[in-house]
């Protein structure tokens, strides 16, 4: 940072996705209010840092305090190197939409300081958005799994190449079954069983919402991770039979993924899928 820096400026905290930390002037996109958001900078030694979070006025006083961001409130943050390491740390208040509830979380982060994607302060920023955004879709505080950011501090959107691939993954198993009417034709259809689904619970939803909409009776296993559906029904005048595996059908499997392709983005949501990421495990 510049040598003579002494604040850091926080843009729009009162914005759902707008919360930017960066340095500048005070008068960097300056907003309507008689205070701007900014974290004093104080060097505690040569290596560690620490930003007080308050708020200056336009004439350059300076107000300790915490730091208001929609649903989040930030308390403290610094940062260090120790060991050929930089550490950033930061204690975050997280509220419930309606504020009757609220969760304070530890988020520590470290990088090596030679090497490439160091994390610096300004990591802050995908931080508090992402929670910010967590909150207002109405995402349960207590399903929160702040432990992620410690891993992986922006949790990006999955690119076309990741949502491709993972269904270009999908395994399928193929079953022939039919049920016995008496007095009529018999019923004969095939069974589908996908397998192999990506690990995102959201994922798995949305390829059987999609499938829904293309296919017969389909239906989602959450403790097997499958997706069963039905196609091909037609009566016949021949023996039923129960239930067995057929071959793969490889026409059926390509007509299966290229479906969910197709449609994929008429359903697909970004910001509900890194929601579903941030949510406890069972």
């Amino acid at each position: 940072m510049p040598a003579s820096q002494k604040y850091i400026l926080v843009n729009d905290p009162q914005l759902l996705g707008e919360f930017y930390l960066h340095y500048g002037s005070i008068s960097d996109n300056p907003n309507n209010t008689c205070l701007r958001a900014v974290f004093k900078i104080d060097l505690l030694s040569k290596d560690q840092y620490n930003y007080v979070p308050g708020y200056k006025t336009y004439s350059q006083d300076f107000y300790p305090c915490p730091i208001s961001a929609l649903y989040t409130q930030i308390n403290r943050l610094e940062s260090r190197i120790d060991n050929e390491e930089k550490i950033v740390r930061a204690n975050i208040v997280v509220f419930s939409k309606d504020y009757k509830n609220q969760k304070i979380i530890e988020i520590t982060s470290k990088s090596q300081i030679y090497g490439s994607g160091t994390v610096s302060i300004m990591s802050l920023n995908p931080i508090i958005n992402t929670l910010n955004n967590y909150i207002s879709e109405d995402n349960n505080l207590e399903l929160l799994d702040e432990t992620i950011f410690n891993k992986k501090l922006n949790l990006s959107a999955l690119d076309s190449n990741e949502l491709l691939t993972t269904i270009n993954n999908l395994d399928f198993k193929f079953y022939s079954n039919s049920l016995n009417r008496v007095g009529k034709d018999n019923y004969f259809w095939t069974e589908i069983e996908i397998i192999n689904l990506p690990e995102s619970k959201y994922l798995r939803l949305l390829f059987e919402q999609i499938l829904s909409n293309g296919f017969d009776n389909v239906s989602y296993q959450d403790k097997e991770r499958h997706i069963f559906l039905e196609c091909g029904k037609e009566t016949s005048y021949s023996p039923s039979h129960r239930r067995q595996e057929t071959e793969l059908n490889d026409i059926v499997v390509q007509r299966i993924k290229d479906f969910l392709k197709v449609n994929l983005y008429n359903y697909y949501n970004s910001n509900s899928e890194i929601n579903e990421r941030l949510k406890k495990k069972n």
